[in-house]
């Protein structure tokens, strides 16, 4: 009994350290987000007054993201792949490539918010992904199965007492 409760607290702890390594790389993802976005506004914030619409766009995504990563209602109905936040993208990286530079300054905050726009979409997917992944809940039932099974069996093989025992 004592090497199957072992095993059990093992396999307890693999499961809790899965779900920690889970929640962290998520979190890493989003600050990650975050600051891909903050910094396109920041340079396109520098381009110019020509990025205004690319700016407003981002903006609105901004707004949509934190809304699906965080919702109100119930944080149960977290949707990383919202068919209108990828539809705002599209349209700020449709907004970036409408852009003429001038010279060969705004060239290169152009590229750098071109390299910016893609990498917010890498991390999108990269979330929707890891969101996918985590414990299978086949696991989980079993695991909970197995340790039902091995507290009944402790409580099924413990010496009887006696009512004289229980004062």
């Amino acid at each position: 009994m004592a090497v199957v409760a072992t095993f059990s607290a093992l396999v307890l702890g693999l499961l809790i350290s899965n779900a920690n390594t889970s929640f962290s790389a998520l979190g890493g993802e989003v600050t990650s987000l975050s600051a891909q976005i903050l910094r396109l506004d920041q340079i396109l914030r520098r381009y110019g007054p020509e990025a205004d619409p690319a700016r407003e766009t981002l903006r609105q995504y901004a707004e949509l993201k934190t809304a699906d990563l965080f919702p109100d209602d119930h944080p149960a109905h977290v949707d990383l792949v919202a068919p209108s936040t990828y539809k705002l993208l599209q349209q700020l990286e449709d907004s970036l490539l409408a852009l003429k530079p001038a010279n060969g300054r705004d060239q290169w905050w152009l590229g750098q918010a071109m390299t910016l726009a893609a990498k917010i979409g890498d991390t999108r997917w990269l979330l929707a992904q890891q969101v996918r992944q985590g414990t299978p809940k086949a696991f989980l039932a079993l695991l909970v199965f197995w340790l039902t099974l091995l507290f009944a069996s402790f409580g099924l093989f413990a010496p009887r007492l006696s009512p004289q025992t229980w004062l």
